[in-house]
Parts: C-alpha cells; sequence; structure tokens
C-alpha cells in the first residue's frame, strides 16, 4: 500500500493537482502585483537547478499555445525529487478544436537528463526544451508524437519581484516563478497519428520551482488563457492570462494568484488584486463531479478596467487520479490525501475592457480554462 500511496503523490504532483486542504474565501494582495520591469532577470532564473533541498522539490518549464484557430498545445516537462522520489517525466496534450484530446506520456530516466545552469536548456536526448533572449524551441522525438515548435515573445520575460514567494518564516518553503514567454508567437510542426500539422498562433511559457511538504500542497486553482484571432494583426490583438490559488492553510491559504493584460505587443496590466467568481455547475453524465462552466472576471488598475465572462464550450479532459490506484487500497489512501479532480476546457470570453482614455472596446478572445476541485 505504500508504493501505491507514494505513486498517488507523485502524480499529484505532476500534474500540479493539490492534496488535503480548504482554500481561504478572500483575495489579498501577493507578490505578482509588483511590476515585472522594475526587476533583472539573469539566465539562472530561467534554468533547472541541481540545489538540494530540505523538502520536496518540484521543478518544471511548462508551455501552451493555441494555433490554427482552435487548436491547443500543451505540455510539461517536470522533475520531482525528495528522499523517496527522483522522477522526471513530460506530459502532453494536443487538443483539436471539436474538443478531441490526445495525451502523451513519456518517462525519462534521471541518467538520461542533462540541463544547463545559466541558461534555459534541458533534454534526455531526444526531447529538447531550450532558449534565450526571447527565443525558445520545443523538439519531441517520441514512438507516437514528435514536434519542433518555435515561440517567439510578443512580451518580454518577467518576474514579480525577485521571483519568489516565502511560505514560511524561515524561508525553506517557497515558490519561485518566471514567466519566460508571457506572450508568444508560435510556429512550426506536429507530427502524431500519423499526421503533419503546420502550426501557427500564440502561446505562453512558465518556468518554476517548488519546495514545500508533499502533504501541505496548495489545495485550489483557476488557470485561464485566452487569445484575440491569429487573423487579427498583432497591433490589434488582446491577450488575457489569469493564475488563481491558494498556499496550504497551514501557510494561512494565502491568495498567490496573478492577472495580466496584453495589447499591441505590450503589457497592459498585471496584478493580483481582481474579482473572480464561477458559475454555471454542470454534472456529465460520465463524470460523478460538478464543475463551472462560467468564470467572470473584473479589474480595475492601471488606467484599465475589464469586465467580461468565459464561457466553456467543451470539455476536453477530466482527470481524476485516484481511478490509477487500486480500488481495495483507496479508501487507505484517502486517509491520507483528499481526492482532487481536474477540469480542462476550452471555450470563449466576452467583454469589454475600457482604456486609459474611456475608449471602450469589446473583446471576443478564445483559449482554454483549468480548474482544480478537491473532494
Amino acid at each position: 500500500m505504500y508504493r501505491y500511496l507514494i505513486l498517488m503523490i507523485t502524480l499529484f504532483l505532476s500534474l500540479g493537482i493539490p492534496l488535503k486542504g480548504n482554500p481561504a474565501p478572500t483575495h489579498s494582495p501577493s507578490f505578482m502585483e509588483e511590476r515585472a520591469e522594475d526587476n533583472s532577470l539573469k539566465g539562472e532564473d530561467f534554468a533547472f537547478t541541481d540545489r538540494e533541498f530540505e523538502y520536496a522539490k518540484r521543478e518544471s518549464i511548462y508551455f501552451m499555445s493555441r494555433f490554427n484557430d482552435g487548436w491547443l498545445f500543451i505540455t510539461t516537462l517536470f522533475h520531482i525529487e525528495n528522499n523517496l522520489l527522483n522522477k522526471w517525466a513530460i506530459y502532453t496534450l494536443i487538443v483539436e478544436p471539436d474538443g478531441t484530446s490526445h495525451w502523451v506520456d513519456h518517462k525519462i530516466k534521471p541518467s538520461d537528463v542533462k540541463f544547463e545552469k545559466d541558461h534555459l536548456f534541458i533534454s534526455d536526448g531526444a526531447n529538447t526544451i531550450k532558449g534565450r533572449g526571447g527565443f525558445y524551441s520545443i523538439e519531441y522525438r517520441m514512438r507516437d508524437f514528435s514536434c519542433n515548435l518555435n515561440f517567439k515573445n510578443i512580451l518580454a520575460p518577467w518576474k514579480a519581484g525577485d521571483g519568489t514567494e516565502y511560505l514560511d518564516k524561515e524561508g525553506k518553503i517557497f515558490e519561485k516563478r518566471v514567466v519566460v514567454s508571457p506572450w508568444s508567437e508560435v510556429s512550426g510542426y506536429i507530427k502524431f497519428n500519423n499526421r503533419v500539422l503546420p502550426v501557427k498562433g500564440q502561446g505562453f511559457g512558465e518556468k518554476s520551482l517548488i519546495v514545500n511538504p508533499l502533504t501541505k500542497i496548495q489545495p485550489y486553482m483557476h488557470s485561464l488563457k485566452v487569445f484575440s484571432s491569429e487573423d487579427i494583426p498583432l497591433d490589434q490583438r488582446w491577450y488575457i492570462n489569469l493564475l488563481d490559488y491558494f498556499s496550504h492553510p497551514e501557510y494561512d491559504s494565502k491568495h498567490l494568484g496573478r492577472l495580466f493584460i496584453g495589447h499591441k505587443g505590450q503589457l497592459v496590466l498585471n496584478t493580483s488584486e481582481y474579482r473572480l467568481e464561477v458559475s454555471d455547475f454542470i454534472k456529465d453524465d460520465n463524470i460523478p463531479y460538478e464543475y463551472p462552466r462560467s468564470v467572470s472576471l473584473f479589474v480595475s488598475g492601471e488606467g484599465y478596467i475589464l469586465e467580461g465572462e468565459f464561457k466553456s464550450e467543451v470539455l476536453f479532459n477530466f482527470t481524476d487520479v485516484l481511478k490509477k490506484i487500486p480500488f481495495l487500497l483507496r479508501p487507505i489512501v484517502l486517509l491520507f490525501v483528499d481526492r482532487p479532480i481536474y477540469f480542462r476546457s476550452i471555450g470563449e470570453f466576452r467583454g469589454r475592457i475600457i482604456g486609459p482614455d474611456s475608449e471602450i472596446t469589446p473583446l471576443l478572445l478564445s483559449g482554454s480554462y483549468e480548474y482544480v476541485v478537491v473532494k
């Protein structure tokens, strides 16, 4: 049973899914609201580390793209390490416009991993993510899937403050996030199921390092990334990126959310002060839990007012990690962890934004929404 418990914790962490705990219902200012351009980035901010920590280390590089008017590409290369685990892997989702999804799970031998410490470069010999200077590439050569994608930044990389949020007084438990590609133009190709798909679209990338006990992971998350159509000229496009979650209750359920808006190739708003409401809960016949199909946003800052609503159109991925554990062992496992449920959907954001000159601009943006709930 202990082996299955460790396996389940590994799966939770690799998917970014929370363990026990309930979030506080209110938002409070966080380190993310500091303007990024006031901080200098160094090459090591983008790189993986071989440092050892007192608590478990979860390190990852994440990229996503919306392309070809409706396709999605999501990938995470991650490393989880403590005295029991040393796991490297790549998880990838390719999603067609109708919601048909293709999941690729690639395990990496730790001995095959090579990475640089002064810039983003990580590879197992066949699969490589690398880049610097606002240009990044993803080259995968797996048995049933390959790709060559280039991310050229529209917005410069940034971090908030020094990029680190300490959750304990001793500074041993923390999160470090660097938005390596806040908004980018994406090109290249994807090959799967004997199909070669040329890619043209927009994307996002983030490097993170999280150090904390395995049983005290953030219990709550919303993530939204929506873009103007690729058919619209860049100097007219809008882009909204939301990451909303809380630290574990033992760390005061601190709000660690952020919301930023891009327009005309510039970062026009970056804040942790916003109002988020979810509604229109639904339970599909083949899923035993409800999930929201509507996300309402309101934010006012730096001369801009944004209000609008994201409506999920197609649920393309549902993950109940507990199902990977043998049925008879599930009650025992649940003594140690809550049951996390992970929902991913595609949809549209409709609303408006009022600029510093009081001009009102209607918004129609498309992209993805991720929702985590603990049961």
